[in-house]
């Protein structure tokens, strides 16, 4: 079985595990770890944490073009569509995790600013320039080859410095 299938394979598997172990009182549909700071006290509120210090950073802002590479069940793609008014896709290689994302699309009302694809964030199949950011929180050590994301992600990136 190729890498793809086995990543795809153990996200299918263990999605309903994380609902029971991870995401208990919590609504951030987050499968990796959060940001932890000595006033964090929760799960729940370092999850929180990764997504606001994370668009501090990036200068996310209502019109931002994002893709979440390794979307998951779509926990970041939804608080950035819900809390910034932007559009986001977020592509995963489990069928089970994009089946779940569109539910929580639905019952969050934010179906309209995203939308969910199975795909390969190592070779994407977007133009050239398309987005402004990409979003990919603990997704990118699933990659055989680290290289080829930062190469993927650069394509699809829009830069100023790229056009001039």
């Amino acid at each position: 079985m190729n890498q793809l299938k086995q990543v795809a394979e153990y996200h299918d598997k263990t999605l309903p595990f994380y609902k029971i172990f991870w995401h208990r009182d919590d609504e951030s549909y987050a499968l990796h770890y959060g940001f932890w700071d000595k006033h964090t006290k929760s799960v729940k509120v370092s999850l929180l944490n990764e997504n606001k210090f994370l668009a501090d950073i990036l200068k996310i802002s209502s019109g931002t073009k994002i893709l979440d590479a390794g979307c998951g069940i779509g926990g970041s793609t939804i608080w950035l569509a819900k809390n910034f008014n932007v559009s986001v896709i977020g592509i995963t290689l489990s069928q089970k995790q994009l089946e779940k994302a569109n539910q929580l699309a639905d019952i969050h009302g934010v179906q309209d600013k995203v939308e969910f694809r199975i795909q390969n964030f190592l070779h994407t199949r977007f133009p050239n320039d398309y987005f402004d950011v990409v979003w990919a929180i603990e997704s990118v050590c699933h990659a055989e080859n680290k290289k080829e994301f930062l190469v993927e992600a650069y394509r699809i990136l829009w830069f100023f410095e790229k056009r001039y």
